[in-house]
């Protein structure tokens, strides 16, 4: 049955198919396509349609189609391997939930961690799902408790028994939330000097540094290092902030 939509209606774009996008209208949802020349708000520098844009549409079914996009409130962004710019994945999103397997396909820690900087940097609270619990968790033993320590919410969830799904149901319901794939996420416009703000226990450790723009890697007296030396801090988390950081200041230099 189709929704009773007025000559103008709003919408949330949740899928896109090439000409045709999938737009919620209250509690509808219409395929519709858009128009070649969109009226987007101001400040939107990548003009794609994405899922969690709010649009405007004209017409009513089977006859709408999408004529403006309003502004964006939050971004995320990847870059695919290739390309030199970041391209938006998605717009006004709450959170977003990043599955991974607990034990098959191989959990990948660092991966996660490109998650978690994007989804902060963009101001979109990050969820960790670990899945296929039942399997096991030999996968994610020896690392699960790095993210407990830095502050993130973790899930453990079994898709085949139903564990943890109604913790999940409950943490989406009535909030924009992606789910997105774990691939490579993208933070390109970020400064290597601000990547330790979105390792919160590292920006913790930092208050103890020296000096204010200590790198953490050679400086005398850093915080940051002696706790990972020590034990206080995660020496795998402290290592891939390291590796993200030499990637941020190699693309500052080829920009």
């Amino acid at each position: 049955m189709l929704c009773d939509v007025t000559e103008r209606a709003a919408g949330v774009v949740t899928a896109v198919f090439g000409p045709l996008v999938r737009v919620q209208v209250g509690e509808d949802a219409l395929v519709v396509p858009f128009r070649r020349t969109l009226h987007w708000a101001e400040g939107i520098a990548d003009r794609r349609l994405v899922v969690g844009d709010r649009v405007a549409l004209e017409g009513k079914p089977p006859d709408s189609i999408v004529t403006g996009v309003e502004a964006r409130r939050t971004t995320l962004t990847r870059r695919s391997p290739g390309e030199r710019r970041s391209r938006v994945i998605a717009a006004n999103v709450d959170q977003a939930v990043v599955v991974m397997a607990a034990v098959s396909p191989e959990p990948n820690p660092r991966l996660l961690d490109r998650f978690l900087v994007a989804c902060n940097h963009a101001g979109i609270e990050p969820v960790i799902c670990f899945n296929k619990v039942d399997q096991g968790t030999a996968g994610i033993d020896a690392w699960i408790g790095d993210y407990v320590d830095a502050g993130y919410e973790l899930l453990l969830a079994s898709a085949r028994t139903s564990r943890g799904v109604g913790c999940l149901t409950r943490k989406v319901a009535g909030r924009t939330t992606l789910f997105p794939g774990v691939r490579e996420f993208g933070f390109w416009d970020l400064a290597p000097s601000e990547l330790q703000a979105y390792f919160p226990e590292i920006a913790r450790a930092a208050a103890g540094c020296s000096f204010a723009d200590c790198t953490h890697e050679s400086e005398a007296a850093c915080a940051v290092r002696d706790a990972a030396q020590s034990g206080k801090l995660s020496a795998r988390r402290y290592t891939s902030f390291l590796k993200l950081r030499q990637e941020l200041e190699a693309t500052a230099d080829r920009a």
